[in-house]
């Protein structure tokens, strides 16, 4: 699982499918046309900054990391990244019609969304975790469940963590 994955499932669980319009800056809206996983952008966006593409098809619609532009690139040019160090997830030219914002998340909640991520891609995230229970001298082993007996997952293991990070209202993505 990519970071830019691991927050957009944070967000759309806290946020009911959207994201909180408080955390969304600099709007910018109309055509752009992505070409080999570098996009140009006017406003306020700076390398390092994570953004939200609102494509009014919703086919390029997600979150990307903006990293540092080519050397002798516009200072407008940006590489659209997953947040991993991987490539772009953009290959060729790609135009679409839209609005791109920057997210401006609260403090640490990149963070926790990568220890989110870290324990999904773990073994202890897979629904058959075990945990042990030390009893007198040995340890026994059972499945990590909540009191229907499902796996927990990342929502119960983290759900004392995640309320800070809860907004009402949304924009659709």
């Amino acid at each position: 699982m990519k970071l830019n994955e691991a927050i957009l499932a944070v967000l759309r669980y806290l946020h009911n499918g959207g994201i909180a319009d408080t955390w969304l800056l600099s709007p910018t809206s109309g055509t752009f046309t992505v070409n080999s996983g570098e996009i140009s952008l006017d406003g306020d966006f700076e390398a390092g900054d994570w953004i939200v593409i609102a494509d009014g098809k919703k086919r390029h619609s997600g979150i990307y990391l903006l990293e540092a532009p080519e050397e002798n690139a516009t200072p407008q040019l940006f590489a659209l990244k997953n947040g991993t160090g991987e490539e772009s997830p953009f290959d060729g030219n790609i135009t679409f019609t839209g609005t791109v914002y920057r997210l401006n998340v609260p403090f640490g909640f990149i963070d926790l969304c990568k220890e989110i991520r870290d324990y999904m891609l773990s073994d202890d995230g897979k629904p058959n975790s075990l945990i042990s229970e030390s009893i007198i001298n040995s340890y026994k082993w059972t499945r990590a469940t909540d009191a229907d007996g499902k796996p927990l997952g990342w929502k119960d293991l983290f759900s004392d963590r995640l309320p800070p990070f809860v907004m009402w209202n949304s924009v659709q993505i």
